[in-house]
């Protein structure tokens, strides 16, 4: 090989592995990415919101909610939950906020700000409230074990 194509060998290898390290998700964003794409699911419709869930939650995953007297379980009762709001043609609205990711292994946790607002006309109010999630690592993907959502802020 001359000194040219050497060269250009390893100005090619020296750029795939740019693209590589550039398209590489970190285990924080995968978690943070798993999270957003429940809320913003759990935000549009239910066949969304199961479909999110059965990509990114273990089927037994738990959810407690201060406000609720018992844990949600299983895939299906955070749907049937989603669902419902107390007066229909309200539109129930999630998202998160201050967002933190650590992950440990196959174990993450998220801390976040959640808001959920309830959309009555023009007028939405909202409510923050303290989570954690906790994810785990299973064939390559961070899945939703549990989340526990706090009392008001």
């Amino acid at each position: 090989m001359s000194t040219r194509q050497i060269a250009l060998l390893v100005a090619a290898l020296m750029a795939a592995l740019g693209v590589g390290v550039w398209l590489h998700r970190s285990d924080e964003e995968k978690v943070r990415d798993a999270a957003e794409a429940i809320v913003k699911a759990a935000n549009q419709d239910s066949l969304e919101l199961t479909r999110a869930l059965d990509e990114h939650a273990t089927p037994e995953v738990t959810v407690t909610v201060s406000d609720l007297p018992e844990p949600l379980v299983g895939r299906a009762a955070l749907v049937a939950a989603a669902g419902r709001t107390p007066v229909t043609g309200q539109k129930l609205s999630f998202r998160m906020q201050t967002v933190e990711v650590t992950v440990q292994g196959s174990n993450a946790r998220l801390n976040a700000t959640f808001v959920a607002t309830l959309q009555l006309g023009l007028r939405g109010i909202s409510r923050e409230r303290s989570g954690v999630a906790l994810f785990q690592k299973i064939d390559g993907r961070f899945q939703l074990v549990s989340a526990e959502i706090g009392g008001e802020r």
